[in-house]
């Protein structure tokens, strides 16, 4: 176990001994809507959120929350306080939220509208969402959603508020604080948590972690046979700030612990991003060289999940050229397949693509 594992290893502990819950506040500021007309019906705008909500009812603007959490913590609650209730002073006959659809499916030509909603008095029952929490490169997140709307459907009013404070409540928790040791020294990846976080002074009360002389960004791992393949691949990168290092599937093999080469190279990539904090991991090579059976399997392994490892991982089939050039330059005498980052991208495009059913309450 190397001393940046070691230390941080006795910073988890310490996070487990102060048992003690905490709260994280944030206040967010809406200012005036702009309203949609959409034929018979209206929708209110705000900068920075989404309109959504389940199909039939009164679409909303909704607004994420991403809140660092203490170092070890977990989210165990949130509240939500409203100030300074503004009413519009019209009818307002908010669109009913329509199916997600393709758009290369168009139009479906149905139109859906839960009349029951529509004549109710209060929507909607909670003004914010499902409260997860998650980790990204050994950082803890509080994730949710909400609105600052308030809608009466059947009386056709809408109102919002200027101000919603949003409080979570938090405590230590044993994942948490094990995900510690994947706290990274790269700029880029500390960079990548701080613009995740809506509040990134947070990010001072984490352990820091001194960069070493032998840290590198990119790792490639490739057969024996292409093992001085890549040497225009890495200076292409080089000059762009990006150090590479090259490793045989056969010193993995010898070196590693593990029953079968993938679960090695899994072990070897979590070795290198904790040791060296690696950004970027390239897989060249085709089957008979590196990729028996499942190699998406890499990035789901439960390390990968769990600790929210935030890693660019690509995968090449060579076809017998003698230089990887064509790869940074964009020629095609290659297949190269990249895997999410870390699961944190999949939520997010999930998010994107259907918000209802990733942060809203069904």
């Amino acid at each position: 176990m190397n001393l940046k594992k070691i230390t941080l290893s006795f910073f988890g502990l310490a996070v487990m001994l102060s048992l003690h819950a905490e709260k994280i506040q944030k206040t967010y500021v809406f200012e005036s809507p702009r309203i949609e007309k959409k034929g018979a019906y209206q929708l209110m705008h705000f900068k920075n959120c989404r309109i959504t909500a389940p199909a039939g009812e009164p679409a909303l603007p909704y607004h994420a929350v991403s809140l660092m959490l203490p170092p070890g913590h977990e989210a165990v609650s949130i509240s939500f306080e409203g100030r300074d209730l503004v009413t519009l002073d019209f009818p307002f006959n908010c669109f009913p939220h329509q199916y997600d659809r393709p758009l290369s499916e168009g139009k479906s030509g149905s139109f859906v509208k839960n009349e029951s909603v529509y004549q109710a008095t209060h929507y909607p029952d909670t003004p914010t969402g499902r409260l997860n929490t998650a980790l990204m490169n050994g950082h803890s997140f509080a994730l949710t959603t909400f609105t600052p709307a308030v809608y009466n459907p059947k009386s056709l009013e809408m109102a919002y508020y200027r101000s919603v404070t949003i409080t979570v409540n938090t405590r230590p928790a044993a994942k948490a604080a094990e995900a510690l040791d994947f706290i990274s020294a790269n700029s880029f990846a500390l960079s990548q948590v701080s613009q995740m976080a809506q509040n990134p002074e947070m990010i001072k009360q984490y352990p820091a972690v001194k960069s070493r002389t032998d840290d590198y960004d990119y790792l490639i791992i490739t057969d024996a046979a292409y093992e001085n393949s890549f040497d225009d691949f890495m200076a292409f990168y080089l000059v762009r700030g990006l150090r590479s290092e090259v490793v045989t599937t056969s010193q993995i093999q010898s070196e590693m612990a593990g029953q079968d080469l993938q679960e090695k190279i899994r072990n070897y990539i979590i070795q290198e991003y904790q040791n060296h904090s690696i950004t970027h991991v390239l897989l060249g090579g085709d089957v008979e060289y590196i990729l028996t059976g499942d190699s998406i399997a890499l990035c789901s392994h439960p390390v990968f999940m769990k600790m929210m490892i935030f890693l660019r991982i690509f995968i090449i089939r060579l076809t017998g050229i003698g230089t990887l050039t064509a790869i940074a330059t964009g020629g095609r005498k290659m297949k190269m397949t990249c895997c999410p980052r870390s699961p944190w991208e999949g939520f997010l495009s999930a998010a994107r693509q259907n918000w209802k059913k990733c942060l809203i309450n069904p």
